[in-house]
């Protein structure tokens, strides 16, 4: 009997600037139509819980009414770390850090909350995002390894204690981690979460594109090979588009199709980043808040993030979307 394919997800965005689609319906309609089981968002903290239970809860009950209204599953990360640097917390928890017994009691019982609200949708909750790549930025990077590791056991158990479950991770930059042995010091890290996400791209630390497509597809290989016997998801995997008929995008999607199609033992599944690439607003601001003092690495992660969609921005469909879609919608067997 052979053994089930991967699923394939894709990061749920709205298309154009911040505001136009409040409740994402074309978004998730192109989930929907591409055939995609399971659709990925972000949220921050600090943004749902603007200070002690203050909640909005809008950005969530909208992913969970489109999520409900086409059938699809729901992937959630909460950006507490984003790369380098931490995400927005509530007023009355900012300047305290991981360690801080009173951030992760708050957060344990906000992941309640979280839970809740997503009506039975949510499939996996990412607490931080290549959190390897704040952690090694600090100065005692053993206390905050450890202190993640708590925070991830700190919230299942709090899920546990009202019997809500779902798998909980984090996720590493694979272009860190991968097959290196600085992955044995996360060993606690990996050891709190139910599942590991990796994020998988082809580029330098200057967000140039210097992996083909064949050699990003190893690297994602390499990552779910580094922590034997626990379950893999690759959170963001992506390649950059050149127009709707780049050869190498398309090169890239179908090797992915094919890996996922025979996937190795601990992977799961594997998240596209976007639908569309990305207006220049998102990414101009996403880029700003990751590198604000540095002019060159904000400018190439910006022109990134707007060539990472399966369609162009103003929604027209690629050959890579086209081949995805193909993939997606075709019976198994």
């Amino acid at each position: 009997m052979e053994e089930p394919r991967a699923f394939l997800g894709v990061g749920a965005n709205p298309r154009g600037a911040p505001g136009n689609d409040p409740l994402l319906t074309e978004a998730y309609l192109d989930v929907l139509q591409g055939g995609f089981p399971v659709a990925a968002f972000r949220i921050d903290w600090g943004e749902i819980e603007s200070r002690l239970a203050n909640y909005t809860w809008t950005t969530v009950d909208d992913h969970v009414r489109q999520a409900i209204a086409r059938d699809v599953r729901l992937s959630v990360e909460v950006s507490l770390i984003d790369r380098t640097v931490l995400g927005t917390l509530p007023a009355d928890l900012r300047g305290q850090d991981l360690e801080s017994t009173n951030l992760q009691v708050r957060f344990a019982r906000f992941a309640q909350l979280l839970l809740a609200r997503g009506q039975g949708r949510l499939d996996f909750l990412w607490i931080g995002r290549e959190v390897d790549r704040y952690i090694e930025g600090q100065l005692s990077p053993e206390e905050q390894r450890t202190a993640l590791a708590e925070l991830l056991e700190a919230t299942r158990d709090s899920l546990e204690s009202i019997e809500l479950t779902l798998p909980i991770g984090t996720s590493l930059s694979a272009t860190d981690l991968a097959g290196n042995s600085a992955a044995v010091a996360y060993q606690g890290i990996v050891d709190a979460s139910d599942q590991i996400g990796w994020t998988v791209y082809g580029r330098d630390d200057l967000f140039v594109q210097s992996l083909s497509p064949e050699q990003t597809l190893e690297l994602a290989q390499t990552a779910v090979e580094t922590f034997p016997g626990v379950p893999a998801i690759v959170t963001e995997i992506g390649f950059p588009g050149e127009g709707r008929t780049d050869p190498a995008q398309v090169e890239f999607v179908s090797r992915l199709t094919g890996w996922l199609e025979s996937p190795p033992e601990d992977l799961l599944g594997a998240f596209f980043p976007w639908i569309s690439d990305l207006h220049f607003t998102f990414a101009r601001d996403r880029a700003a808040r990751l590198f604000p003092d540095d002019k060159v690495r904000r400018g190439n992660l910006e022109g990134q993030l707007r060539s990472l969609g399966l369609k162009e921005e103003n929604g027209v469909p690629t050959d890579a979307w086209r081949r995805v879609q193909s993939w997606n919608l075709e019976l198994p067997g």
